[in-house]
């Protein structure tokens, strides 16, 4: 799939143990060594299909009282929110924490979707 970016979920340090992440192991230099929960970071892409790789570090599934969801939340909007600041109008996502970070995926979705449902409301995306 042709796209101006991809998000990749990642770990604070980056340590390629996502499937995305893994995919894209040495894709990026410029990252800060150390990532902050929920912002998002972008990087120049090397593959032709992509742009761009828009990096964010979602939470670790605790039991649901520690702020995930917000923190799930502000991971998709701060993508979206950055991905607009740079002129990026296509983009594709995975399910954000929902692999390593034992998020539920069924609430998962569900952020996901009312995030980028209530963004596009406002922007004009293109989001897979």
């Amino acid at each position: 799939m042709k796209v101006d970016a991809i998000i990749n979920p990642t770990d604070s340090f980056h340590s390629n143990s996502g499937s995305i992440d893994y995919l894209l192991k040495n894709q990026y230099t410029n990252l800060p060594q150390t990532l902050d929960l929920s912002k998002a970071y972008l990087t120049k892409s090397r593959n032709s299909n992509f742009k761009y790789i828009i990096h964010t570090v979602g939470p670790v599934w605790i039991d649901g009282q520690h702020n995930e969801t917000h923190d799930l939340e502000s991971c998709y909007k701060n993508c979206l929110n950055l991905a607009l600041q740079n002129e990026i109008y296509t983009l594709a996502f995975p399910l954000i924490a929902s692999g390593t970070f034992q998020f539920p995926k069924e609430l998962s979705l569900q952020i996901a979707k009312n995030t980028i449902e209530h963004f596009l409301q406002k922007q004009e995306l293109d989001i897979y």
